[in-house]
């Protein structure tokens, strides 16, 4: 009896720590492979169009900026999935000037002062801001048109957040809107008043440069020349050279004026509305030697300038040509000048030297309402066109002649 007691009691155990076992785990099901995301193809931008306004800065930063700013700008939009062809940059002679453009459908993209972005804000899309001084009127804004793609305006924004053009603005440029409100609020403070002197009238020595030329040691080249009344226009009637305190050459800029240009101010005087933009100094012959540009007239595009290029033999300067927009092409020794025909319409005259003499060799109208005269020639026509063609036509068709 006993024996069996025993018997039965170790079975007892054996069952109860059996049962204290734990059940294995469950084998977790496999879990799906997550998709990878979508593959989007970038959106494409044939040309982007890009105008600046000048505002006095010197045309080697200018011209850096033209040739710095496409790559820039399609390294930044190819992060927003963009890919961008080309970017053309031009540079206005006013703000005003570049809001007309930009509001006409010429220019995709503008700089501008915030004083003149908040003069026109109801027509302008905000994309980013020059870092400064928020009182700073001056700070450069960039924009877009008001009605332009919404999709591209986003991911200009994004491309233009941080975007630095050291030769072009001091501070780095951010989409923030907030930084917006203290610039507008200091539109509306009482102004600094003006000072009580006037430019003087009469003919004096408007501004001054060093030039290096062939032949001689620097030279100092004198406008002369006198304000308006007003304060408004400064007009240049001659161009003084001196070498040291030695006078070796005085050009009258009538001859000039009566053969490519226009009176400004007065009879044999330029018509200039700033005293920065009175002359630019620069090689524009590409021979190593410095050329003179004097600014014309204003006009609603790109002002015109007079240039006189320096002769090695006659050790002179002497008057060459007068255009507007002028870029040069050092790769090809071309000159280039764009003009505006229209508030839509330009055009690029192409040129080189030929024997010394500037001579001109191709032009090329590009621009919207040149696109739309085209799609509209071919819809007379009964050749082949787009619905887009159509709308194009039928929105300028009565400009047609």
């Amino acid at each position: 009896m006993k024996r069996f007691l025993a018997l039965l009691l170790a079975a007892l155990t054996c069952l109860s720590l059996a049962g204290c076992r734990k059940a294995p785990a469950p084998t977790p099901a496999p879990q799906p492979e997550p998709e990878p995301d979508p593959v989007v193809d970038p959106v494409r931008i044939d040309t982007l169009r890009v105008e600046c306004t000048a505002d006095g800065r010197k045309m080697a930063d200018l011209l850096a900026l033209q040739r710095e700013l496409p790559d820039t700008l399609k390294e930044r939009l190819e992060a927003q999935n963009y890919t961008l062809d080309s970017a053309d940059v031009t540079f206005g002679t006013s703000a005003e000037a570049t809001v007309q453009a930009l509001c006409a459908g010429g220019v995709d993209l503008a700089f501008l002062p915030a004083e003149t972005f908040f003069a026109h804000e109801e027509e302008l899309a905000f994309l980013a801001l020059e870092s400064g001084d928020e009182k700073d009127l001056s700070r450069s804004v960039i924009c877009a048109a008001a009605g332009a793609d919404a999709s591209l305006c986003g991911a200009l924004c994004a491309a233009l957040d941080g975007l630095s053009l050291p030769r072009y603005a001091g501070g780095t440029y951010a989409h923030d809107a907030s930084a917006l409100d203290p610039l507008r609020r200091a539109t509306v403070e009482e102004p600094e008043p003006e000072p009580s002197d006037v430019p003087p009238t009469e003919d004096h020595v408007l501004t001054k440069a060093t030039v290096h030329v062939d032949g001689y040691e620097p030279l100092t080249v004198e406008l002369i020349g006198k304000w308006t009344e007003d304060g408004t226009m400064a007009g240049v009637c001659r161009i003084d050279v001196y070498d040291a305190n030695y006078l070796i050459q005085s050009i009258d800029m009538k001859d000039a004026i009566d053969r490519d240009g226009m009176d400004g101010i007065e009879r044999g005087y330029t018509a200039c509305p700033s005293e920065d933009l009175l002359l630019t100094v620069g090689d524009v012959n590409f021979d190593g030697s410095d050329d003179l540009a004097v600014y014309g007239w204003p006009t609603v595009s790109l002002a015109p300038y007079y240039y006189f290029l320096w002769d090695p033999d006659a050790l002179l300067f002497t008057y060459g040509f007068s255009l507007q927009g002028l870029e040069l092409d050092e790769h090809t020794k071309r000159v280039l000048s764009t003009v505006r025909t229209s508030a839509a319409a330009y055009r690029t005259d192409t040129y080189a030297y030929v024997n010394g003499v500037l001579t001109l060799i191709s032009s090329e109208d590009f621009g919207p309402e040149i696109d739309a005269r085209e799609a509209a020639a071919e819809y007379y026509e009964g050749t082949a066109f787009t619905v887009e063609d159509m709308r194009l036509a039928d929105q300028t068709e009565d400009t047609f002649v």
